[in-house]
Protein backbone atom coordinates (compact mmCIF):
# COMPACT_ATOMS: atom_id res chain seq x y z
CA UNK A 1 0.00 0.00 0.00
CA UNK A 2 3.01 2.29 0.67
CA UNK A 3 4.33 2.08 -2.92
CA UNK A 4 1.03 1.45 -4.97
CA UNK A 5 -2.63 0.72 -5.00
CA UNK A 6 -3.20 4.19 -3.12
CA UNK A 7 -3.80 7.79 -4.90
CA UNK A 8 -1.45 8.87 -2.14
CA UNK A 9 1.39 5.69 -2.47
CA UNK A 10 4.45 7.16 -2.89
CA UNK A 11 4.93 5.94 -6.46
CA UNK A 12 1.59 7.59 -7.64
CA UNK A 13 3.32 11.14 -5.82
CA UNK A 14 6.81 11.14 -7.10
CA UNK A 15 5.73 9.51 -10.92
CA UNK A 16 2.34 11.15 -11.59
CA UNK A 17 2.08 13.87 -9.01
CA UNK A 18 5.38 15.22 -8.82
CA UNK A 19 6.59 14.51 -12.36
CA UNK A 20 3.94 14.05 -14.28
CA UNK A 21 5.02 10.87 -16.15
CA UNK A 22 2.11 8.26 -15.71
CA UNK A 23 -1.34 7.89 -16.68
CA UNK A 24 -1.60 5.42 -13.93
CA UNK A 25 0.95 3.07 -11.87
CA UNK A 26 0.10 1.09 -8.86
CA UNK A 27 2.35 -2.21 -6.88
CA UNK A 28 0.98 -5.18 -5.83
CA UNK A 29 2.03 -8.67 -3.86
CA UNK A 30 1.27 -11.93 -5.83
CA UNK A 31 1.62 -14.08 -2.41
CA UNK A 32 1.28 -17.48 -4.63
CA UNK A 33 4.59 -16.45 -6.67
CA UNK A 34 6.16 -13.97 -4.44
CA UNK A 35 6.61 -11.44 -6.54
CA UNK A 36 5.82 -7.47 -6.26
CA UNK A 37 4.69 -5.98 -9.72
CA UNK A 38 4.52 -2.28 -10.87
CA UNK A 39 2.65 -1.65 -13.49
CA UNK A 40 2.16 1.46 -14.64
CA UNK A 41 0.69 3.38 -17.99
CA UNK A 42 3.49 5.50 -19.54
CA UNK A 43 4.49 7.38 -22.70
CA UNK A 44 7.08 5.66 -23.91
CA UNK A 45 9.38 9.04 -23.87
CA UNK A 46 9.59 8.71 -20.18
CA UNK A 47 10.24 4.98 -19.88
CA UNK A 48 14.12 5.45 -18.62
CA UNK A 49 12.98 8.35 -16.56
CA UNK A 50 9.87 6.84 -15.24
CA UNK A 51 12.21 3.60 -14.16
CA UNK A 52 14.94 5.90 -12.77
CA UNK A 53 12.15 7.54 -10.26
CA UNK A 54 10.60 4.22 -9.42
CA UNK A 55 14.14 2.79 -8.53
CA UNK A 56 14.53 6.40 -6.56
CA UNK A 57 11.10 5.49 -4.38
CA UNK A 58 12.86 1.79 -3.87
CA UNK A 59 16.11 3.23 -2.53
CA UNK A 60 14.08 6.09 -0.19
CA UNK A 61 12.40 3.00 1.37
CA UNK A 62 15.68 1.01 1.77
CA UNK A 63 17.33 4.02 3.20
CA UNK A 64 14.13 4.54 5.89
CA UNK A 65 13.18 7.72 4.11
CA UNK A 66 9.90 7.76 4.81
CA UNK A 67 7.20 9.41 7.58
CA UNK A 68 6.09 7.05 10.59
CA UNK A 69 3.14 8.99 10.38
CA UNK A 70 2.59 7.53 6.70
CA UNK A 71 3.49 4.12 8.05
CA UNK A 72 0.60 4.58 10.62
CA UNK A 73 -2.08 6.16 8.29
CA UNK A 74 -1.33 3.04 5.72
CA UNK A 75 -1.74 0.44 8.77
CA UNK A 76 -4.93 2.33 10.02
CA UNK A 77 -6.54 1.90 6.65
CA UNK A 78 -5.34 -1.66 5.84
CA UNK A 79 -7.18 -2.36 9.14
CA UNK A 80 -10.03 -0.32 8.18
CA UNK A 81 -10.65 -2.28 4.78
CA UNK A 82 -9.80 -5.62 6.73
CA UNK A 83 -12.68 -4.84 8.87
CA UNK A 84 -14.80 -3.65 6.09
CA UNK A 85 -14.66 -7.32 4.41
CA UNK A 86 -16.31 -8.84 7.55
CA UNK A 87 -19.42 -6.84 6.30
CA UNK A 88 -19.07 -8.12 2.49
CA UNK A 89 -20.40 -11.45 1.85
CA UNK A 90 -18.68 -12.53 -1.36
CA UNK A 91 -15.63 -11.13 0.56
CA UNK A 92 -15.75 -13.38 3.77
CA UNK A 93 -16.20 -16.50 1.08
CA UNK A 94 -12.96 -15.17 -1.34
CA UNK A 95 -11.03 -15.16 2.08
CA UNK A 96 -12.48 -18.35 3.69
CA UNK A 97 -11.18 -19.68 0.34
CA UNK A 98 -7.82 -18.51 0.48
CA UNK A 99 -7.49 -19.43 4.61
CA UNK A 100 -8.43 -23.20 3.17
CA UNK A 101 -6.85 -23.76 0.02
CA UNK A 102 -3.29 -21.62 0.54
CA UNK A 103 -3.15 -21.40 3.94
CA UNK A 104 -3.37 -17.65 4.25
CA UNK A 105 -3.76 -15.61 7.71
CA UNK A 106 -7.13 -15.44 9.11
CA UNK A 107 -8.33 -11.73 9.28
CA UNK A 108 -7.85 -11.69 12.87
CA UNK A 109 -4.21 -12.59 12.11
CA UNK A 110 -3.78 -9.90 9.42
CA UNK A 111 -5.08 -7.30 11.77
CA UNK A 112 -2.33 -8.69 14.20
CA UNK A 113 0.19 -8.27 12.08
CA UNK A 114 -0.45 -5.09 10.82
CA UNK A 115 -0.49 -3.50 14.23
CA UNK A 116 3.09 -4.76 14.58
CA UNK A 117 4.68 -3.52 11.75
CA UNK A 118 7.85 -0.87 12.06
CA UNK A 119 9.85 1.39 10.24
CA UNK A 120 12.59 -1.60 10.29
CA UNK A 121 10.21 -4.15 8.86
CA UNK A 122 9.18 -1.73 6.12
CA UNK A 123 12.92 -1.33 5.31
CA UNK A 124 13.72 -5.37 5.77
CA UNK A 125 11.00 -6.26 3.50
CA UNK A 126 12.04 -3.37 0.68
CA UNK A 127 15.41 -4.67 1.03
CA UNK A 128 14.32 -8.07 -0.67
CA UNK A 129 13.35 -6.12 -3.75
CA UNK A 130 15.34 -6.75 -6.50
CA UNK A 131 14.30 -5.44 -10.12
CA UNK A 132 14.45 -8.61 -12.28
CA UNK A 133 12.15 -7.48 -15.52
CA UNK A 134 10.95 -4.90 -17.08
CA UNK A 135 8.34 -5.33 -19.52
CA UNK A 136 7.67 -2.36 -21.51
CA UNK A 137 4.86 -2.63 -24.52
CA UNK A 138 4.51 -0.22 -27.47
CA UNK A 139 2.41 -0.09 -30.26
CA UNK A 140 0.40 2.12 -32.22
CA UNK A 141 -3.31 2.70 -31.80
Amino acid sequence: MMLGGRFDSLLMREVRENNSLAYYINCFYNKLDGIAIINSGINKDNYEKTVNLIKKVLNNLREGKFKISFLKQIISEYIDEIELLKDNNSSLIEYRYGIDVFNSDTLEKRIEIAKSITKNDIINTVNKIEINAIFFLEGEL
